[in-house]
Parts: structure tokens; C-alpha cells; sequence
């Protein structure tokens, strides 16, 4: 069609958007994890909906640990995700950010270890 316009690109939903800036630290090189890094967050986009929808089905003690300072998962999602799981609990681990386990590794030792010796 001669003097058709071509599609303006269409900005990307904001959920996508955030997802996609967070992506810009990964590099090809890093091999085999970026391809398993790229196949998980191909199922975030794709399939989320798939498996939020099943969690009410897990009969399984579960302890969340969040940061409410977390910059990449909010914390209204780890309280949406604990009262969709019918036996867990969320506990706040303030200081760790995103990466809890890396930056408070004692802090995420101890409540893992209080909460599985509640369960007994």
C-alpha cells in the first residue's frame, strides 16, 4: 500500500516495563543462567495467572519473608501471596531489600529456623 504509515510501537504494559528495566543488568554471557533466567520470566509474563490461580490449594506451612523496602516485589504482593496460601505466615525483615538471603543471611537463618521449630 503505497503511502501507508507504518504502526507506531505501542508502549508496553507497566507490569512489562518494570520487568524489562530490571532485566537490563543481565548479560549473554552469564551462559546457561541467563537462559534459565530468560525461561522464568518468559512463564512471569505468560503464566502467572496459571499458578496464582492454584495457591489456594496448598496445604503446606509456608513462612514469606519480605522486606517492606523491597524494590522489586512489593510488599502488597507478599501479603496478597500469604493470604492466598491457607498456612503461611509473613513475617518483616527490614534492611535486605530484594535480596534478603544474600545481604541478612543470619536474620532469614533465624526466622527459617523459628518457624520450622513452630511447627513441631
Amino acid at each position: 500500500m503505497a503511502g501507508a504509515k507504518e504502526p507506531r510501537p505501542q508502549p508496553l504494559p507497566h507490569r512489562h516495563a518494570e520487568h524489562l528495566h530490571l532485566l537490563g543488568g543481565v548479560h549473554h554471557r552469564h551462559g546457561a543462567v541467563w537462559r534459565s533466567f530468560l525461561s522464568e520470566q518468559r512463564e512471569l509474563f505468560d503464566g502467572l495467572d496459571r499458578w496464582t490461580g492454584r495457591l489456594s490449594d496448598i496445604p503446606i506451612p509456608a513462612l514469606i519473608l519480605a522486606d517492606p523496602a523491597d524494590k522489586v516485589v512489593p510488599i502488597s504482593t507478599s501479603h496478597a501471596l500469604c493470604e492466598q496460601l491457607p498456612c503461611a505466615r509473613i513475617e518483616l525483615v527490614n534492611g535486605g531489600g530484594h535480596h534478603l538471603p544474600r545481604r541478612l543471611p543470619g536474620a532469614v537463618a533465624a526466622r527459617i529456623g523459628e518457624f520450622v521449630d513452630s511447627l513441631e
